[in-house]
């Protein structure tokens, strides 16, 4: 159940877009009505009317966001995943616990999935709950492919296919970290450590990126 659900703070003073950009920003993106960005270690501030504002300055350590037309939903260490609803005006923490979130995907009917350290995958339906077994590898990617299939990849190459029968290994033969994924219904593209870039479309292929970081 969720932990917090607060009204998203009142309208800003004439400093707080100065606030925003004096804290550790980790990630963002957008609403149909607004930008957010999220802070490893800060607030959570928002893009609207031409300005920014410091939404909530509630220090908490979020590593990555994702929106729907409605909804910013960041996830981070210790299971924490925050949402913040744009119509209503309202942020709601959830502790799904205790394994570290690093990656969240969401859809616009409101599907989400965030995964993070030793194989952990959540869905959101209703509320958070656990959707995978049998991974061990800490994830650091996840792509929706459609409303019913989804890629997540990790540490050692790894990478997984959501399917009809569950989430599938499809090993990229790499040793090498990948640390974030897009996919569509037949193709799938990974990056990662050292300039890992590959496609998935029916096997792995590794491209030259022209970068080794």
């Amino acid at each position: 159940s969720p932990a917090a659900v607060a009204p998203a703070a009142p309208a800003p003073s004439a400093d707080t877009e100065a606030l925003v950009f004096a804290q550790p920003l980790s990630a963002g993106c957008a609403t149909d009505t607004g930008v957010w960005v999220v802070a490893d270690g800060g607030g959570v501030a928002r893009f609207a009317g031409g300005r920014w504002s410091l939404v909530d300055p509630t220090l908490r350590s979020l590593v990555a966001v994702a929106c729907t037309a409605t909804e910013a939903i960041a996830v981070g260490p210790a299971g924490r995943v925050l949402t913040a609803d744009d119509l209503a005006r309202t942020i709601t923490v959830d502790a799904t616990g205790p394994a570290d979130l690093v990656a969240i995907a969401a859809l616009p009917g409101g599907s989400a999935l965030a995964v993070g350290a030793a194989g952990t995958v959540l869905r959101r339906s209703g509320g958070w709950q656990p959707f995978a077994r049998g991974i061990e590898e800490d994830l650091l990617g996840v792509s929706f492919a459609g409303p019913a299939s989804a890629w997540a990849v990790g540490i050692e190459g790894a990478a997984y296919r959501l399917e009809e029968r569950g989430w599938q290994a499809l090993p990229t033969g790499l040793g090498l970290t990948l640390r974030a994924v897009s996919a569509g219904p037949d193709l799938a593209v990974a990056v990662g450590d050292d300039g890992a870039l590959l496609r998935w479309r029916g096997g792995w292929t590794r491209f030259a990126s022209g970068t080794a970081t």
